[in-house]
């Protein structure tokens, strides 16, 4: 049966249909601004060129070009089928500056014509005469379109005067004027006939997603939230303004409720925020002054992203359009271009110091506390503006700031500290960050100045902290550190490669530190795995803000929503969930945990709304508990109430160890298969397809000697495994502490060494060895997680990569031990027996729930035995002996292509007189794993 959807053709958004790259003019805009960019590409010191460079510079803060995909063949097809040309080579950054130009292009041409409608609608005879000039399309308007004259007009004091998207001007010529009068054709009949402004909408997200090639996005991590989504967490987070209950009380409450999106995008949640604003004011005869001074007073965004603020301006803009009076008053639109975590850093440091700095594309910015007075952060940005255009000195710029408002003489300390601000304001202009610069660096400190706030909602960004900017990441190490993200229970610090925290649970913690009222609610889309990761979660989940080294504010979970199974950002498989945090008051566990599911072969469509949504899924309430009952940071267990019960039983410490299997970091030179054997020399090729940094295909002599059985994630089936191929390990199997000197491996095995000498360059360089092992002087052939677990011969294994456990016996082949790759996890065993009865306990209903309640499906390595209380092997237990025997029985039935499920019921039967449950434990527990097990498969 087809996969089935709720949404129709009528439905879909007339903006994209208007302004698509289906439209035959619109991949001409496109084609022209590609144009233009790629004539730059010898003259460094043309404008076009200038601009994509500072473009490029500045869109750094927020996009990692080196995670655009190396792989442009998907990039060529998309261009092909949109009939553009591509640069030999494919420039990927250029298309998307293009792409993004022409976006900006149309969000700006879109707002502007509405402002002309909204001043006609007023009077204006000069906005009509305009429209119906046959110029209306020339350099002039478009220069107009850039300098903002008519939003001064409407009232809008802070609609930006340049950005990064206006470089098109200085590339200005027929062709290029030609496109962009078709675009201004179209938008103005796109607006003929229509609503001047439509409450609630977010008239560019789905435009950006259809012109943006998906490799591009997925590769930056661009994902808006869906409207519906965006709806119910305001829901959550405040029932009492966004729910269905309504009251005269609650209407006047909202208009004195302080709203911020830090990481605003193009502004889906603050749009429903206003759409509710308008429907109270209108409700409660509120007059449009007033309600358009509360909307800028109480509903802001931020985002690192210039062409998201632009967005979310607009969508500001256009929601309230209606409200603007155009007679002279002023209003400033509370959408800033910021970096909220960095400006907390810079917050702290000014309380510590004469500066704070502020990080740029260009070098540091020392900033003193006097700009931290919203009227005083003006006035000086301006001051500085003016002085920088007309290349005065510091000091001339330190005696006007003096001079501002009659004020006494500013103490020495202070002007010094005025001159070190402009002085580094010149050095960035100097460095490439354009005219404008006083102005940008008001808009990023404009949050420092504007208190705290009731409700805090979003979506922040998904990025591994190993992820984050190198430059960036440094920037903000102390910060991460003084809110503990870092935190371990063991005090241990934690082994390469083993923390991989999320840069949304810093700005979870610096947000609700700093901006967040006392008793204010948080409520963001969160990934999944900062409940459910064992090491790199908990600090997070400690969930309390450190003040000082004596002083913590805490914060309570709410609720969680988790929202896996319904896949709510298109095109993308995010783990993804809703938390309600409230500031002040400790979190008490168990937590409400709402589970949602949708039918089988139904998806939601992210273009449906909230009613539509709810109607088509179900919600099962769960509850939510640390896996470790005395160390609240651990990782969570959730489950029906009914079933959490039966889970305590299986919680706890065990006398087991599990590990990793053997990590290469380059597979292709130690993964080979045999062609041909002679004594204990084997001929043997590497295995060089599929992996990820590509080796010379080589086949050789080895020593047999170094050889074992490899077993790799994809060789493992509950039951069942098979080795696949040959790993080659230059170590002692007695004395696998450390890679056999160089000198004893030339002369004991010769050929294994020429073969590895030949591979050195590539093994030298790879990042483990060069972080980790060089350091320790190890030989460019050492290899990581191996020990005397390795070479066991009798292990059990599971795949780190699967819903629940599948786990399998392994014992000696051809008179050797099998090691398995870094992607299985292994428990060394004293014999066969253990192995059995381990595998069972671990294959059976009790132990897949409890694996299944708190581990990430992608995440199950080692720590998955630290929470179990796994009982020790005991050959006089008859239960232990008959677990043992189902494991075998079970693995003879798969070796022989049988059905070993056969064996569960009997597996279970006795797995529960291991922990001591009841039959009706034990149901709930089967209920709770087949409940898990049909979900993941629809």
């Amino acid at each position: 049966m087809a996969t089935q959807t709720r949404s129709n053709s009528g439905r879909r958004n007339t903006l994209e249909q208007t302004f698509g790259l289906q439209q035959p003019w619109a991949q001409e805009v496109v084609r022209v601004l590609l144009a233009k960019l790629g004539q730059a590409d010898d003259a460094p010191l043309d404008p076009v060129a200038q601009g994509f460079a500072r473009w490029r510079t500045w869109a750094g803060l927020c996009v990692d070009f080196s995670a655009l995909p190396k792989n442009l063949q998907p990039l060529n097809r998309w261009a092909r089928s949109w009939n553009l040309t591509l640069s030999s080579p494919p420039n990927a950054a250029k298309l998307l500056f293009a792409l993004q130009t022409y976006f900006a292009l149309v969000v700006k041409w879109m707002t502007w014509h509405a402002v002309f409608r909204r001043l006609n609608c007023q009077g204006g005879d000069r906005v009509e005469v305009a429209e119906r000039s046959p110029d209306f399309s020339t350099h002039e308007a478009f220069e107009s379109l850039e300098n903002g004259q008519e939003y001064c007009e409407l009232g809008i004091a802070n609609w930006p005067r340049e950005d990064l998207f206006s470089w098109y001007l200085a590339a200005w010529d027929q062709s290029l004027q030609e496109a962009l009068e078709r675009l201004a054709q179209q938008v103005r009949k796109f607006w003929s006939g229509r609503p001047i402004s439509v409450p609630g909408t977010d008239y560019f997200k789905n435009l950006y997603h259809a012109l943006v090639p998906s490799p591009l996005r997925h590769s930056l991590g661009e994902f808006y939230t869906p409207g519906w989504l965006a709806q119910w967490v305001l829901q959550q987070a405040a029932p009492e303004f966004f729910g269905t209950d309504e009251t005269d009380q609650q209407d006047e409450d909202l208009l004195h409720t302080r709203v911020l999106d830090p990481a605003c995008g193009s502004g889906t949640f603050l749009v429903k925020v206003l759409a509710q604003l308008l429907r109270v004011g209108k409700r409660v005869g509120v007059s449009p002054a007033r309600l358009l001074q509360t909307a800028a007073q109480s509903v802001v965004g931020w985002d690192v992203n210039p062409l998201a603020v632009l967005a979310a301006r607009a969508n500001w803009v256009l929601n309230l359009l209606e409200l603007f009076p155009g007679d002279g008053g002023k209003v400033e639109v509370p959408i800033f271009w910021t970096d909220p975590v960095q400006l907390v850093t810079v917050h702290k440091e000014l309380r510590e110091s004469r500066f704070g700095t502020l990080s740029t594309p260009w070098g540091p910015c020392r900033v003193p506390p006097m700009l931290l007075h919203p009227e005083t952060l003006a006035h000086h940005c301006l001051v500085a503006q003016k002085h920088l255009a007309q290349h005065h000195h510091a000091a001339q710029f330190a005696q006007a700031c003096r001079a501002w408002q009659g004020s006494p003489a500013a103490p020495p300390s202070e002007l010094q500290a005025l001159q070190t601000w402009y002085e580094d304001l010149q050095q960035l202009r100097e460095q490439g960050a354009g005219g404008l610069v006083p102005e940008m660096i008001r808009e990023f400190l404009v949050p420092l100045t504007q208190g705290q706030f009731d409700l805090v909602v979003g979506n922040p960004p998904w990025v591994n902290w190993e992820h984050v900017n190198g430059e960036y990441r440094n920037t903000l190490r102390k910060l991460r550190a003084h809110y503990l993200l870092n935190y371990r229970p063991s005090g241990r610090p934690p082994r390469l490669g083993a923390v991989k925290g999320d840069f949304s649970a810093l700005m979870i913690y610096a947000v609700a530190d700093r901006w967040l009222k006392h008793g204010g609610k948080l409520a963001f889309v969160v990934p999944q795995s900062l409940f459910k990761a064992a090491g790199a979660g908990a600090g997070f989940r400690r969930f309390r803000i450190a003040q000082t080294l004596e002083e913590e504010v805490p914060l309570q979970v709410v609720r969680v929503d988790d929202l896996i199974r319904l896949r709510p950002f298109a095109g993308a498989a995010n783990r993804t969930a809703v938390l309600v945090l409230e500031k002040g008051t400790p979190t008490q566990y168990p937590v409400p945990y709402t589970l949602w599911h949708k039918p089988a072969r139904v998806q939601v469509n992210h273009q449906e709304n909230l009613q539509e949504v709810e109607s088509s899924t179900h919600r099962e309430q769960w509850w939510a508990q640390p896996a470790d009952p005395h160390d609240p940071t651990s990782a969570w267990i959730t489950a029906p109430a009914a079933a959490l019960r039966g889970l305590q039983k299986l919680l706890g410490c065990g006398p087991y160890r599990a590990h990793a299997g053997v990590c290469t970091w380059l597979n292709g030179a130690y993964w080979v298969e045999v062609e041909s054997r002679q004594g204990n020399l084997w001929r043997v090729r590497n295995l060089t397809q599929g992996t990820k940094v590509s080796v010379p295909s080589t086949t050789t002599v080895v020593e047999a000697d170094c050889l074992f059985p490899l077993i790799r994630g994809k060789d493992v089936r509950r039951w069942n495994s098979r080795h696949s191929a040959w790993i080659l390990i230059p170590y002692d199997p007695q004395n696998p502490q450390r890679a056999y000197p160089p000198e004893e491996l030339q002369t004991r095995w010769p050929k294994t060494f020429a073969y590895l000498k030949h591979l050195e360059k590539w093994l030298a360089a790879r990042s483990g060895y060069r972080q980790l092992l060089a350091r320790r002087r190890e030989p460019f052939y050492a290899l990581m997680d191996l020990g005397p677990y390795s070479f066991a011969p009798w292990k059990v294994l599971w795949r780190e990569q699967a819903r629940g456990m599948v786990a399998c016996v392994v014992g000696p082949q051809e008179g050797k031990p099998v090691l398995p790759d870094h992607k299985l996890m292994l428990i060394p065993c004293s014999g066969p027996l253990e192995a059995h009865f381990l595998c069972a306990c671990l294959n059976s209903t009790p132990c897949q729930a409890v694996v299944l309640s708190y581990a990430v499906n992608v995440q199950m390595g080692p720590h998955v035995l630290e929470r179990l209380r796994m009982p020790k092997f005991n050959p006089r237990f008859p239960v232990h002996l008959h677990l043992a025997t189902c494991s075998k029985l079970a693995h003879l039935h798969a070796s022989y292509g049988l059905d070993p499920s056969e064996m569960h019921e009997e597996v279970d039967r006795y797995a529960a007189h291991v922990w001591n449950l009841t039959p009706k434990e034990l149901e709930q527990l089967q209920e709770l794993v087949n409940l898990e097990v049909f979900a993941s498969r629809h």
